[in-house]
């Protein structure tokens, strides 16, 4: 099977990276060892739930988490922690408490030795801890020993080694001092990763945390996840990589990819057999990483009793008070709805090791251990639990432990920029690699975003990274001024991987023009790049960029040698606009004047823009000429009508510039290849791809809003357009920039209107059949009548639209037909 990207673990960064690059067009496919997916997050099923025995904790400066959440609309609730705390400890035995460190004396200077990390943080670089200043230093001694010389008390260490071991799962003797301050960093500070409220325990996840990964999950095609199939051979080519999964009953299968991700934690790519080696220095940080060592425990009760008691469920077990080991910290495990209540209890560092021996020699010694401590702080009622587990992380298959990957000392100093530079075709994803909350769920999402950024950069490029970064450290910023040869340069199209601007770049191309395209993918697919390329037979630079990132569009124009622009990006939809005004006018008009800014801090003052029929409002004058009044009477109109006065203010002021404002009416139809066509993503907002797809069967009948116009046949009437006619008038504007024109607007339509019931009788004629469609009330935005008066456009412009509505049928058709489920999806054929 051949796929653009192979990725190795089905983990919360693996899906995600999966899900990101998928969105973008390209193919993917995940290879999973084990027999589930959601790495380390994992719920049990219990009567009334799920209970997470794995990653399970959100906080409210997790971005990437916290957003992914919002877009799957699944909810969180707070860690419950009212009530009493409980310290637990060999010198001042049990004790109650409030606040985030328990009562110990000589607490200021418990207090330094913590404020000492939170300073000494500052020092360390995330993205490369090892290039940091004080880096070998650091390295060159464990917690254990740095806090022997930095922290004058018993009480200040034992504290430091509590926070290590509920933090990181192993003992403050087996965790570099540099290791421990880099994931201080990238988590926000040490009060931040212990603390509950306003910290990184702040909230637990609706329906477990594992129903994340579900979620992700059902975004990819199902035939792209295989479940126990452990990847045991990377074989990386010139252009390819190859690699080999053992399956069920012991098959061994093939996948060949442009680039691989290895979305695993480190110690685990270390028993992957590679060829060519891995660098030096990979192979060292796979050897010498290992994982935390924990065991979850969960007691399920009928009641919430320490609640009842005043109790927060929270306990601290310090080092050493043997008779109540092995738990190291207790907490309220209640679902946010109360049908489960429980306590969970996390065993760490050696008292795991102990303790998962004991499961396995005397489970029901080990059982009765954790319920008889939990007694002892919780009261006798903590002796009768309903339900008890524990999930033992350190015999968990391909993953042997938990949290995380740490690092012993001599490790992040010396092989610490392995972590996540990529090799050859091989790309790491994963918590371990995350510069922001690495450990964290919330790491593994931002890990995902950086390398599938990576892979979408290596792709469009067709080169490895190591490829790509000598190439920009050897770009010539160029300054795009005006040529007097319009083949030798280049124009930007942005949001030119979208249905209209797609079409005009093929007429570009076959014009003899050199393009680069911008998109952000927002509603386009890097599928239509290669569409692009098999039509016109040439490969078009492309980047994915906003044109709200100013950066990103900076590092276009310094790049590549432009002199104009044709701006396609924007939202689109009037229905859609009145419902979400405030995203149209912030995409539109502020990405438009970000995009403006740049052009001209590059010296590049012709556009060609894109804007709309809805400007004109509910016009008086049908059909409608350039002279006639504006005004729109929805937002997305109106931010096309607010992107024209910018421009017309533009053009007085500084008179160097060109504005091409095309006000062009409803496009319709595909290229005639059937290769290309409108693919929106969810439901059509425009008639004929929604009418399209009612034609291939995937939606019901078409709703028609409104049959109460003063028309023919009672329905709206607007001027259609094809596709291709559309492209070539933007390809004659562009031309028309080797004049002074100022700022003018052209209207682009054929002049003839034709009403929904009409377009319904076209294309069911194209289809050769009836297409169902149901009448309702009129929408929120739409005017009766929009037909263009192109007179000034076949003047001027020396263009005019030559192409039939039944032709633009036939090629929707054609298009539709043949991409039934659209770029994505397998061809008809």
């Amino acid at each position: 099977m051949n796929v653009d990207v192979v990725i190795v673990g089905a983990g919360l960064a693996g899906l995600q990276t999966a899900r990101l690059l998928h969105k973008t067009g390209f193919g993917v496919h995940v290879l999973e060892a084990q027999d589930r997916i959601g790495g380390r997050t994992k719920g049990v099923e219990l009567e009334n739930g799920k209970v997470d025995v794995g990653g399970q904790w959100v906080g409210r400066k997790q971005t990437q988490i916290l957003a992914l959440l919002k877009e799957f609309g699944i909810g969180t609730y707070p860690q419950y922690i009212d009530g009493k705390k409980v310290q637990v400890h060999p010198k001042y035995g049990i004790k109650t408490f409030s606040g985030l460190i328990p009562p110990l004396s000589l607490v200021d200077l418990q207090m330094n030795g913590i404020m000492q990390c939170d300073k000494l943080m500052a020092e360390i670089d995330p993205q490369n801890p090892g290039v940091s200043a004080r880096s070998i230093e650091f390295d060159s001694q464990t917690v254990e020993s740095w806090s022997r010389q930095n922290c004058k008390t018993v009480d200040a260490r034992e504290t430091i080694a509590l926070a290590v071991r509920t933090i990181f799962g192993v003992d403050p003797s087996e965790l570099s001092m540099l290791t421990f301050l880099y994931a201080v960093k990238t988590g926000g500070g040490i009060t931040e990763l212990s603390s509950t409220k306003d910290g990184s325990q702040e909230w637990k996840i609706d329906g477990s945390a594992s129903s994340l990964a579900e979620k992700i999950a059902q975004d990819l095609p199902s035939e792209s996840i295989s479940l126990s199939s452990p990847v045991v051979r990377i074989v990386q080519g010139e252009t390819q990589v190859h690699v080999f999964s053992q399956g069920p009953a012991g098959k061994r299968t093939e996948l060949i990819g442009k680039y691989v991700v290895m979305a695993i934690p480190p110690s685990q790519t270390g028993h992957i057999d590679y060829s060519p080696q891995l660098p030096f220095a990979r192979v060292k940080l796979c050897e010498k990483s290992f994982m935390g060592s924990v065991v979850k425990v969960i007691l399920q009760y009928e009641t919430a009793f320490w609640r009842d008691n005043g109790y927060s469920g929270e306990a601290f077990i310090y080092d050493g008070y043997e008779e109540l080991a092995p738990v190291t910290m207790f907490v309220d495990g209640c679902s946010g709805d109360m049908k489960i209540k429980a306590l969970i209890g996390f065993i760490c560092g050696r008292h795991a090791y102990e303790y998962a021996r004991l499961l396995e020699t005397d489970p029901e010694k080990a059982k009765a251990s954790v319920i008889n401590q939990a007694e002892s702080i919780f009261g006798k009622e903590a002796q009768a639990p309903i339900f008890y587990h524990a999930e033992n992380w350190i015999k968990t298959p391909y993953t042997y432990g938990a949290y995380c990957n740490v690092f012993p000392t001599g490790c992040l100093s010396l092989f610490g920029d392995a972590l996540r530079t990529p090799i050859d075709r091989m790309h790491f994803a994963g918590t371990e690699t995350a510069r922001e909350h690495a450990g964290y769920m919330s790491g593994a999402l931002e890990s995902a975003e950086r390398v599938s950024q990576e892979i979408i950069d290596c792709i469009v490029a067709n080169c490895t990274w190591k490829d790509l970064e000598l190439t920009k450290q050897t770009t010539t910023p160029l300054t795009g001024n005006k040529p007097t040869n319009y083949g030798d340069t280049g124009r930007k199209l942005t949001g030119g991987a979208g249905y209209i601007g797609s079409h005009t770049v093929v007429e570009l191309v076959q014009d003899g023009q050199n393009v680069v395209v911008i998109d952000n993918m927002h509603n386009a697919s890097f599928e239509a790049m290669r569409r692009i390329e098999k039509i016109t037979g040439k490969k078009v630079p492309f980047a994915p960029v906003d044109i709200l990132d100013k950066e990103g569009l900076n590092k276009i124009f310094e790049k590549f040698d432009i002199w104009a622009v044709i701006h396609f990006a924007g939202l689109k939809a009037v229905g859609e606009s009145s419902k979400i005004p405030l995203d149209y006018y912030h995409n539109n008009i502020s990405g438009t004047i970000t995009l403006l800014e740049v052009m001209k801090a590059h010296n590049v003052k012709d556009m060609v823009f894109s804007s709309s029929a809805t400007v004109y409002g509910d016009p008086p004058i049908i059909p409608i000429p350039e002279t006639c009044p504006t005004g729109s009477v929805n937002p997305y109109g109106r931010t096309k009508l607010f992107i024209e006065h910018i421009m017309r203010d533009l053009c007085t002021a500084e008179p160097e510039w060109n504005c091409a404002l095309l006000r062009y009416f409803n496009p319709a139809g595909a290229h005639p290849s059937g290769l290309m066509g409108e693919d929106p993503r969810g439901v059509p907002n425009n008639l004929m791809p929604y009418l399209a797809q009612v034609a291939v069967g995937k939606r019901e009948y078409l709703t028609v809003f409104g049959n109460d116009y003063k028309s023919k046949d009672g329905t709206g009437i607007r001027d259609y357009i094809h596709v291709v006619d559309l492209a070539r008038g933007h390809l004659a504007a562009l031309k028309k920039c080797h004049e002074r024109f100022g700022c003018r607007e052209w209207n682009l339509g054929t002049g003839h209107g034709s009403t929904v019931l009409e377009m319904i009788a076209a294309f069911s004629k194209a289809v050769g059949r009836e297409l169902p469609y149901k009448i309702a009330p009129r929408r929120a935005g739409d005017v009766p009548n929009l037909t263009a008066d192109p007179t000034r456009a076949n003047k001027e412009l020396n263009w005019k639209a030559e192409l039939s509505l039944e032709q633009a049928c036939a090629d929707l058709w054609h298009w539709q037909s043949n991409n039934p489920e659209g770029l994505l999806g397998p061809t008809a054929a």
